[in-house]
């Protein structure tokens, strides 16, 4: 029986597609798992990456300056409980979860430069 050549190199690009997403994937998590601090200022962000919400939990330092992040997620304090620094300087946050505050050892929190936050 013979196969569609066009078929079979659909079907590998596919296959070198996933690839290329598992690579990446696997890079996020590398950096996190291999990593305390965090510098991803600009990189386009308007979320947190699920990644660091599931393997992020030892990370202390956050560097997330100048993103498009629109908004946290709520249960910050549960995902990243040990975070002692984190900075959003020119972003695009309209306000801040309330429970940030249960940041037990956040110290710094830079939200300067956001001209559209009406709610901290």
């Amino acid at each position: 029986m013979e196969v569609d050549e066009n078929l079979m190199d659909i079907c590998e690009n596919n296959v070198n597609f996933d690839v290329v997403q598992e690579e990446k994937v696997s890079d996020i998590v590398r950096e996190i798992r291999e990593r305390e601090i965090l510098h991803w200022n600009y990189r386009g962000l308007n979320r947190l990456p699920q990644e660091l919400i599931k393997y992020g939990s030892h990370i202390q330092e956050l560097y997330l300056k100048e993103n498009q992040m629109e908004e946290l997620p709520e249960k910050l304090h549960k995902d990243l409980p040990f975070l002692t620094n984190l900075y959003l300087t020119r972003n695009c946050l309209t306000s801040v979860p309330g429970d940030l505050q249960r940041l037990t050892c956040l110290t710094v929190l830079d939200l300067s430069r956001h001209k559209q936050l009406i709610k901290i």
